[in-house]
């Protein structure tokens, strides 16, 4: 009878117990294809993240991908009714593709360029230490050492410059394109559509980008400003008080030498008033044995 009862428990314990090593030998492939996965990323895309506007050259990257790639699906299925059209439809294709890969490569100069503002800078910093020794880590006020490296780039760098001017020029492209490409046919052309949209709403997003970024620029500056005011307004108010502290300490220090001038010289006073009636005791001594008393000569 026990065996009759504890049979479905068996069967149950060994349900779970095969259920369970199921379990842990998924996680065990979960864990590796994570693992792959975040080492993939930290190797490629992941270096790029986590530095000054990574999350930037990330995005023109993923969205210059796509772009290229309808780019190029449209360029070879697309078949207009006119001819001219199609000429005019595959040349703004290809003009997209050759746009994708400037935007990649322009954004990536400029990330490149803000790392080695924030290198410079990071170097006049730590000028007497040695090259080798010198620590580049700007965890510590990151969003000011971003903030400047950044307007040093927009003023000085000529790729900057470049895409300043090259981003409206796309913008333009893009439109043009969603304006040609029903001309050209009547059909469903989405992949021509879609990669001409890509670029209106990329290049459309970095002009809001751009002044976003100004903003934080001017702001941060503001605030920087202000707080370089308020900190010399306090040790401005401070000076009086530590002045003072001074003037206190000074007095309480005179006060102090001469309470223990006092002290010393009464002290020296009482020793020398003790030792001269020391003295007047023994010379009375010596003068009344030196001149007996008269009732002693008598008898």
């Amino acid at each position: 009878m026990y065996y009759l009862f504890k049979a479905p428990c068996f069967c149950c314990e060994a349900v779970c117990n095969g259920i369970s090593t199921v379990c842990k030998e998924s996680c065990k492939c979960c864990h590796g294809i994570c693992s792959g996965l975040k080492n993939c990323w930290n190797e490629t895309v992941g270096g790029i993240y986590h530095k000054p506007v990574g999350g930037y050259v990330v995005l023109t990257f993923l969205t210059m991908t796509g772009t290229m790639a309808l780019s190029g699906v449209a360029w070879a299925s697309i078949n207009c009714d006119k001819d001219d059209s199609v000429t005019n439809v595959k040349n703004a294709l290809a003009v997209a593709i050759v746009c994708g890969v400037i935007h990649s490569l322009c954004v990536f100069w400029i990330q490149i360029a803000v790392l080695k503002s924030i290198t410079k800078e990071l170097d006049k910093e730590q000028s007497y230490i040695p090259e080798t020794e010198r620590n580049y880590d700007i965890t510590d006020n990151y969003r000011t050492r971003v903030r400047r490296a950044i307007w040093e780039v927009i003023k000085y760098d000529f790729v900057f410059l470049f895409y300043f001017f090259f981003c409206p020029a796309v913008f333009g492209l893009g439109c043009c394109g969603m304006f040609i490409v029903p001309q050209c046919t009547g059909k469903d052309a989405w992949a021509a559509a879609w990669a001409f949209g890509g670029l209106i709403f990329y290049n459309g997003f970095s002009g809001l980008y751009f002044l976003w970024l100004m903003c934080g620029i001017c702001c941060g500056a503001g605030t920087e400003t202000v707080k370089t005011q308020v900190k010399k307004t306090k040790r401005e108010l401070r000076r009086p008080n530590q002045l003072q502290q001074v003037r206190e300490s000074e007095l309480c220090c005179w006060t102090q030498a001469l309470a223990g001038a006092w002290v010393l010289t009464v002290a020296v006073a009482a020793h020398a008033e003790r030792q001269n009636a020391g003295h007047m005791i023994k010379g009375a001594a010596i003068v009344r044995l030196m001149h007996p008393l008269p009732i002693l000569n008598e008898n």
